[in-house]
């Protein structure tokens, strides 16, 4: 209940500061001029809510003035029951109660959930520790500019304190003693608290006092409403002009663009000015105008906070379950619902409530049209950034053209311009805005319930698994054989890893290396069966048995292996098969009854605790920061999204994907064993988790920028060419490929040590490349990257000595032929009945381009390409001129 509460209250206040914060460094590069910006723009953005308190109080203590002779003559003549009695019946008669005593008191509410929220995110966030600004060495720690002897003083929050006081001397001119003894008692209590606390926190404290000094001065010479509404003109302006023409980024029309955003985002203060004074609102139209915005608002806090998590959550269930403490993902959506709700439902309904009644009606119509652009965001404008992983982070980074922003901008003010006129109409408003709010509603709970039916299974699923910590035995006596797909590893990338690190390629003794080999399809679905089956799980051949469900077809061709290497007296591993039982978590059942056969689920086991808490913070704190995001218009949703972290600092932390983990613990995985001899399967997921690392180390970084290494060190293959990244998500795909190869070279080194390195035939292979576009020789003249297709295959025989490159043309199917030679005699998948060799790969072979990946969906009698697939046939080699020909599917 007390984090429910705190994040109604607190929680959307602390995303405010945080944001504002984040947006402000991002611009100008200082944590201290940052700091100011926070203060200015919270103090302008709660101007008009403190004047309303302000007058609510002034008009309280005038009441309580007002009513005071009587009250003392009352206390002074009566007693008891008597007193109580006649002060009730006093109260009553001039319309006085409890709730008007607590006016006096509306801006020390206020301000104090302000305190907290700044009090949680400045004293404990990182990014200011170590930092100076003018004077004050270390931002994240007391300021100590005063010292005496060996006594530090800190000057902050004495100057802090001292503002205060006057500030409050000036607001409390003529008001009782009361009041002003209120003000000063809180200014001391702030110094006491403060006085050790961090100088950026209490920087920020004394900048809002000096604000709050100018606002109290301003009010004796100007109508303090203009005050507000030429500041938000005056940060309009500021904002257009700064971001436009005194930064220096990239990317120049989108800071223009940043800058008209500012700008429009400040027009009902430009408007405001010119407005005629406010008049009186009849008590029928203030009704209505009230209930469209009480619908709008619960329609902002249903869409951001119930229909956009659940929506996410339920396009992938089981990828939202946790590695270590497996709960339903449903909780991430009841953790962004309070947020949301005390968003929109409270802080908004607080501004909302302490406006003038001429002010409402611009309020409710601001509100409706704000539903409508969220409306119209969400539902037209999506990135096209390829797949949302778990952590809310795109795997490509955001790359919407300038143009694409304008379009966006212009589409939005016309549905906002559409949405004021029509909401002067407030009875058809507020039918179209309930029932916006009852599609939401439904939706979100459908989404609901297809996440609780998903995560249902994942546990019946979970219950037939192995999810302890994988065992990988390996015989000293007799042939060990290994087959490792590494999902999306890409092979042209092996020269130009294994040049960059020589001592790599030593660990990697033995290997040949194959440039000239396709996969079947591109995604995993397409492309796997057919690695772990042979050439009876082509694309081609799965469709032609077209009464059999795909997830059959697909599970048969996973048990290949396995059963023909456990029938022959192997002791068979399995772990992670990919899309076991056509789950993103591998029903391992499919396995239960083979002779000779173990298979595990090596996430729980290998993720660590810290990472995995992190994961689970990330998804708990997020969610209503990415539904935000989602339904900003472009150019603020380039900036809030603040690659993936929308500026959350503990989000923001680095850290390697859970693949990572399993693959770093398979040395401790090996356990030796005299037996006949044993086979390994397994997949991960390492070299697809495109992420950007810090060289030469490889490791996780904020900030990461490699141009002075890769000045240093040109990536060249043995040819001479040179591989150049011009994205961030092309040099992701490569670090993340060295990744996987030095965690695999650890294993290798433990084989050796344990002797049975030698005695042990290792397969590496993909069961498909990826669409990079920076690889010499990969793209056709018809703009087909070759890439997609290209899967690694690295092969490992018993006592191969030395690396070297074979280029045979070979596909990703060979694996279970070259697995069992000279293993298994004239070996015959179990399931078809058909020789297991690589007679098929002669003449011309059907792949196929499809981005229709999800087996979730995808997973009828045959595959559904989708919109966009392709058929080729290639023949004799990937490079051959005769390939890549487009055909009909089959």
């Amino acid at each position: 209940m007390i984090s429910f509460i705190y994040n109604i209250t607190i929680r959307p206040l602390e995303i405010f500061f945080e944001t504002v914060y984040g947006l402000a460094d991002d611009f100008l590069w200082n944590k201290g001029l940052s700091i100011i910006a926070l203060s200015l723009a919270m103090n302008f953005l709660v101007l008009p809510l403190y004047r309303r308190a302000d007058m609510i109080q002034a008009a309280a203590a005038e009441k309580e003035k007002k009513l005071s002779p009587w009250i003392s003559h009352i206390r002074k003549n009566f007693s008891g029951d008597e007193r109580f009695m006649m002060l009730q019946a006093y109260y009553k008669e001039s319309d006085y109660s409890a709730v008007s005593q607590l006016g006096g008191m509306l801006p020390l509410l206020l301000e104090i959930p302000f305190f907290i929220a700044a009090y949680r995110f400045l004293s404990g966030y990182g990014g200011i520790r170590g930092v100076s600004f003018g004077p004050i060495a270390d931002l994240g720690k007391p300021d100590a500019l005063l010292t005496i002897a060996s006594l530090s003083i800190n000057i902050l929050p004495v100057l802090m304190t001292l503002i205060n006081i006057i500030s409050g001397a000036i607001y409390t001119k003529g008001m009782p003693f009361k009041s002003r003894l209120q003000l000063y008692t809180m200014a001391l209590v702030f110094l006491v608290f403060l006085y050790d606390s961090p100088a950026g926190l209490v920087f920020y404290w004394t900048l809002n006092n000096l604000f709050s000094l100018v606002k109290n001065i301003f009010y004796k010479l100007k109508p303090p409403v203009k005050l507000f509404k030429y500041g938000a003109c005056g940060i309009g302006a500021l904002l257009f002009v700064y971001v436009a023409f005194i930064t220096k980024g990239s990317n120049y029309t989108h800071n223009i663009l940043i800058g008209l955003t500012g700008c429009m985002m400040c027009l009902p203060a430009v408007c405001g000015i010119f407005k005629k004074k406010n008049t009186k609102t009849d008590i029928a139209a203030l009704k209505e105008i009230n209930a469209l915005y009480i619908c709008g608002a619960a329609f902002l806090f249903l869409l951001t906070g119930l229909l956009i998590p659940s929506a996410v959550i339920a396009s992938s269930p089981v990828e939202f379950v946790s590695t270590v403490n497996p709960l339903n993902p449903v909780r991430y959506v009841l953790h962004a619902l309070p947020v949301s709700l005390g968003t929109f439902g409270l802080w908004m309904s607080v501004f909302y409530a302490l406006s003038g009644d001429e002010a409402k009606k611009g309020f409710a119509g601001g509100v409706f049209a704000t539903a409508l652009i969220f409306t119209a965001d969400y539902l037209f404008f999506e990135f096209d950034l390829e797949t949302l992983a778990p952590s809310l982070v795109y795997e490509k980074g955001p790359d919407i053209k300038a143009a694409g922003q304008l379009t966006n901008l212009v589409i939005l003010a016309v549905t906002a311009f559409a949405g004021i006129l029509i909401s002067r109409k407030r009875q058809f408003t507020r039918l179209i805005i309930i029932s916006m709010a009852l599609a939401v509603t439904g939706l979100g709970i459908k989404n609901l319930y297809v996440i609780n039916s998903e995560y249902k299974v994942y546990l019946e699923n979970a219950a037939t698994g192995n999810t302890g910590e994988p065992e990988i035995p390996l015989s000293t006596e007799g042939k060990n054989v290994m087959v490792i797909m590494l999902d999306r590893a890409i092979d042209g990338y092996v020269p130009y890893i294994m040049n960059e690190s020589p001592e790599l390629k030593e660990k990697f003794d033995g290997f040949v290396w194959y440039p000239d080999v396709t996969s079947y399809g591109t995604s995993t679905n397409f492309g796997a069966p057919g690695l772990f089956g042979g050439y009876d799980y082509t694309p081609e051949r799965i469709d032609k048995r077209d009464t059999e469900l795909l997830r059959d077809k697909h599970d048969e061709a996973l048990k290949v292996m396995p059963a023909v290497f456990g029938d022959a007296g192997y002791e068979v591993t399995v772990i992670d098969p990919p899309y076991a039982g056509y789950s993103f978590v591998p029903d391992l059942s499919i396995y239960d009854g083979m002779e000779n056969v173990k298979a595990y689920d090596a996430g729980r086991s290998a993720i660590t605790k810290e990472t995995d808490e992190k994961l689970e913070y990330i998804k708990e704190h997020s969610f209503f920061r990415f539904a935000l995001t989602r339904v900003m218009p472009y150019t603020l949703r380039l900036l809030m999204y603040d690659s993936g972290a929308y500026f959350d600092e503990k989000a923001s932390e680095p850290d390697y994907s859970e693949a990572y983990y399993i693959l770093d613990k398979l040395p401790s995985y090996v356990k030796l064993t005299d037996d006949k001899g044993t086979f390994l399967m397994m997949d991960n997921d390492t070299a697809h988790d495109n992420m950007l690392l810090k060289k030469p180390e490889y490791k996780p970084a904020k900030n990461i920028n490699n141009d002075a290494y890769h000045a240093e060190h040109e990536l060249m293959d043995d040819k001479g060419n040179v591989l150049e990244f011009e994205t961030p998500y092309q040099e992701g795909h490569y670090d993340v490929n060295m990744l996987a190869y030095m965690e695999l070279s650890k294993l290798f080194d433990r084989m050796r040590e344990l002797n049975v390195y030698d005695n042990t035939r290792i397969i590496l292979v993909s069961d498909h490349g990826r669409q990079l576009e920076h690889i010499k020789g990969m793209v056709l003249d018809n703009g087909l990257d070759i890439e997609w297709f290209n899967a690694l295959l690295m092969v490992k025989d018993f006592d191969a000595h030395g690396f070297c490159t074979d280029e045979t043309f070979m596909t990703n199917a060979d694996v279970p032929a070259i697995a069992m030679e000279g293993m298994i005699e004239d070996p015959v998948n179990p399931y078809t009945g058909n020789a297991i060799d690589m007679s098929r790969k002669e003449g011309v072979q059907k792949v196929v381009f499809s981005e229709s990946w999800d087996v979730l969906k995808n997973n009828g009698y045959v595959f559904d390409i989708g919109e966009g697939g392709q058929w080729y046939e290639i023949e004799d080699s990937i490079f051959s001129e005769k390939s890549w020909v487009p055909v009909e599917a089959p």
